[in-house]
């Protein structure tokens, strides 16, 4: 991932998806969200319910 790309996730999809939890009246992890976006997987499904709880959806995972 490009030092850009990792700022961008970090930033800009850390805080929009900080906004969506908060907006839809959840209780987001910020600190497990960054670490989702910025970490790697074998499989996108890997890190998929791993963000969703991140996100504060109730039994995501």
């Amino acid at each position: 991932m490009s030092q850009r790309t990792r700022w961008l996730v970090r930033g800009v999809g850390v805080v929009g998806a900080l906004a969506w939890s908060a907006a839809a009246g959840l209780t987001p992890d910020q600190e497990a969200i960054r670490q989702t976006l910025t970490g790697s997987a074998r499989f996108a499904e890997e890190l998929s319910s791993t963000l969703l709880a991140a996100l504060g959806l109730p039994g995501a995972i």
